[in-house]
């Protein structure tokens, strides 16, 4: 097993800094452990409920047994201790095999993810130096960990109800460009856990995907570009897709911010891994392997759209600077 592989089975997590070249080797390693454990997962969990329909069965003629004591004597109850024991063995191994499907479960990793990068890095690397170093923070595990947990509030509508906030800033990723200037991008998952009672007392839990916030940070020399802080408001000179909003755009003592948020809106089909088991409520055609697979690339269509088209229109900015710059010179 790979050092790679372990470090993702225990942290669930991906950290490194290197050329872009071993990076995507690296993302295409996840991509292969994902796709395993997608597959053994599924297999574990066809082999448990095997095994529990083997349980139920025997646990049915152990019933029965206990009806026919008075017929066939010792017999029977041999019969009835067979069955018995033998119920206790399927469900058991029924019991053990669902704990390794959950254990396989956890690597199964959402695919936008690393598949985000596998677009984005190629894209940087066309504007960074051949040898050039990227440094990664990669959060595979699930978005409501309670590492991750910011607040709790009553739920506005439903007595009794309470609602759990998590932010899960999933990828940072910090290069540096061939002109000098450094980037940072961060990207941050928004997700709510709503729970409590339904009418007839029942304990219910509703998660919710509420969208990313992306930031952009460019750090960039100020004597390449003196005049940066002097541009006027430059809200027009983000061009975003249509399901991305501007949040803000400012410049730093250092450079230049933007911040974008990508609402749960337009993919009102994304169900985090984590949560796909609790959501029989909603639209079981949303659970279909195909609908998963195509919200899982709408999503990072998306994601690599919005980031790329923040890139390009900082990178408009700090051009602009710098004529301005050598136009008063």
């Amino acid at each position: 097993m790979s050092a790679i592989t372990l470090t993702l089975r225990r942290q669930k997590a991906y950290q490194n800094t290197a050329p872009i070249p071993v990076i995507l080797e690296d993302m295409a390693t996840i991509a292969d452990l994902d796709r395993v454990a997608e597959a053994e997962s599924q297999r574990l969990r066809k082999v448990a409920d095997t095994w529990t329909g083997w349980g139920c069965g025997a646990a049915g003629l152990s019933f029965l047994c206990l009806f026919a004591a008075s017929f066939l004597g010792s017999f029977a109850v041999f019969l009835l201790l067979l069955g018995v024991g033998t119920t206790i063995f399927f469900l058991a191994r029924a019991s053990q095999t669902r704990q390794k499907a959950l254990y396989e479960g956890e690597l199964d990793f959402p695919n936008h993810r690393y598949q985000l990068l596998q677009r984005l890095l190629p894209v940087l690397k066309r504007d960074m130096k051949p040898k050039g170093a990227i440094g990664i923070n990669l959060d595979l595990s699930a978005p409501d960990r309670r590492q991750k947990f910011i607040t709790q509030m009553p739920h506005p509508r439903r007595r009794g109800w309470k609602i759990d906030f998590f932010e899960d800033p999933w990828l940072r990723l910090k290069g540096r460009f061939v002109d000098g200037t450094r980037f940072l991008l961060t990207l941050n998952q928004r997700h709510q856990i709503r729970s409590g009672r339904n009418v007839n007392g029942k304990q219910r839990t509703r998660p919710r995907f509420k969208g990313f916030d992306l930031r952009l940070d460019i750090t960039c020399s100020p004597q390449l570009h003196p005049t940066l802080a002097q541009l006027p408001p430059l809200q027009g000179a983000v061009q975003l897709p249509h399901s991305a909003t501007l949040k803000q755009i400012k410049i730093t003592p250092k450079g230049l911010c933007i911040k974008v948020r990508l609402p749960e809106g337009p993919f009102p089909a994304f169900i985090p891994a984590s949560t796909r088991p609790a959501l029989t409520y909603r639209d079981p055609r949303q659970l279909l392997p195909s609908a998963i697979a195509q919200s899982e690339q709408d999503l990072e269509t998306a994601l690599y759209e919005t980031s790329l088209a923040m890139l390009l229109s900082a990178f408009q900015v700090i051009n602009l600077a710098r004529l301005q710059s050598k136009h008063l010179a």
